[in-house]
């Protein structure tokens, strides 16, 4: 899957009860891939060509690491719940949705 249609589909999962949230889910299409946006970005900066990051590089374990902990769901739920949690104890009037998982 390309990082458009994680845009798209997080849009649209999240935009149709609430069209507002609809930012939350481009958000969330955009972000397990933005390790890859900085390694290009960076391989581009130093004159590196499309074909031999794409070719060689991209399939390099420190990339495929990095790649993996972008799009690692039980990690970003666990630092999601942890700062959740976090957000129940700072603050006596919570959001309805943190109410919920404070109760839990």
């Amino acid at each position: 899957m390309n990082t458009q249609t994680h845009m798209i589909m997080g849009a649209v999962i999240f935009g149709k009860p609430l069209p507002r949230l609809a930012w939350f889910g481009v958000a969330g299409g955009i972000l397990p891939d933005l390790p890859m946006f900085i390694i290009v970005a960076g391989l581009r900066a130093q004159g590196v060509s499309l074909e031999k990051i794409f070719g060689e590089y991209y399939w390099q374990p420190w990339w495929q690491i990095a790649n993996a902990i972008g799009h690692n769901f039980w990690l970003w739920s666990l630092l999601l719940s942890f700062q959740e949690s976090a957000s129940c104890e700072e603050s006596q009037q919570a959001r309805p949705t943190i109410l919920v998982m404070c109760q839990l």
